[in-house]
């Protein structure tokens, strides 16, 4: 089911430059009720988070912090070349991400996600 939900993403990714992520975040936090769970949220992106300076943005990311889960994040771009869009695009990424930010962000190709999906409990790669 994700593989055909990336490949029709793939098909269909535009560049809209209006992601909002609040809704999101306050949603998962609903999510991480088992403690015997490891507690790590992906968010996706294509686009800049257009939120994600916004009060709502950084309650729902602090509460998550607090709850111990680790965010993670992707910037997905359609081709090998950076949008005009990029710089602004990583900056919002970074700030809903946990603490080591650097370390829990990928920019990537989209056609690249599979690839990054399967290496997300690996401990020898960046997400494991």
């Amino acid at each position: 089911e994700l593989e055909v939900d990336l490949d029709f993403h793939e098909a269909h990714m535009i560049d809209t430059q209006d992601a909002y992520v609040a809704g999101a975040l306050q949603l998962a936090q609903n999510m991480f009720t088992r403690p015997d769970r490891k507690k790590v949220l992906l968010v996706l992106s294509d686009s800049v988070i257009l939120d994600a300076g916004k009060a709502a943005v950084h309650s729902a990311v602090s509460s998550l912090f607090g709850a111990g889960v680790k965010v993670f994040g992707v910037l997905l771009r359609p081709t090998a070349a950076f949008p005009s869009t990029a710089g602004a695009a990583e900056a919002a990424m970074l700030n809903v991400l946990s603490d080591v930010r650097e370390e829990h962000f990928l920019n990537a190709e989209i056609e690249d996600l599979k690839g990054i999906l399967g290496t997300l409990c690996d401990p020898s790669q960046q997400f494991g």
